[in-house]
């Protein structure tokens, strides 16, 4: 109750003038598409890796369409976790295990967009060396898992704040539909 105002400022901060609002399912590959943006632009000269791949999970909620645009105050609704960016490496042979059944996985691959089916997941996985190391851009939830864990391994966990889900949406969110290749 104290802090009333102090948070009034930072949720009601319109990051996006785009009045359409977000779906639900698409804030993954949106995500995705600006996490890789993300790496590029912060982190690509001190870890010059190419990125394969990008794969988070899913939001917790949409953003709907509204005359006021995109707050940051959406954006955490949609994304209320402090995850972070993690860069990991993994074989052609362990990207079979990146199927989770329990999870609707959100691929994005750079200069492709979005992988949304089992079927797309194949056919990139067969496009693939089997001779090389992979690397690819994932939240620390997923690079952290059970399920993930053995079979990625962590390159860099960029745990600063600009890092989040909901801040690199902010980050770049402004330019939105028109700078996101989903």
């Amino acid at each position: 109750k104290h802090l009333d105002e102090e948070i009034a400022e930072i949720k009601n901060e319109v990051v996006s003038t785009y009045t359409g609002g977000l779906n639900k399912n698409d804030i993954p590959y949106i995500y995705d598409a600006y996490a890789y943006n993300y790496f590029e632009e912060v982190h690509k000269t001190e870890y010059n890796y190419p990125i394969s791949f990008v794969v988070t999970n899913q939001a917790r909620d949409g953003v709907e369409a509204n005359s006021r645009g995109i707050t940051y105050g959406d954006l955490y609704k949609s994304l209320p976790f402090d995850n972070y960016l993690v860069l990991c490496k993994t074989t052609k042979s362990d990207l079979g295990s990146f199927q989770n059944p329990s999870y609707r996985n959100n691929y994005w691959i750079p200069g492709s967009g979005q992988i949304s089916t089992k079927t797309q997941w194949s056919s990139f996985k067969s496009s693939l060396s089997s001779s090389e190391t992979y690397y690819f851009l994932t939240i620390n939830y997923l690079s952290e898992g059970s399920y993930y864990a053995p079979y990625c391994e962590v390159v860099e966990n960029f745990m600063e704040e600009d890092a989040m889900p909901r801040n690199i949406i902010k980050r770049y969110l402004s330019g939105y539909p028109s700078n996101c290749s989903f």
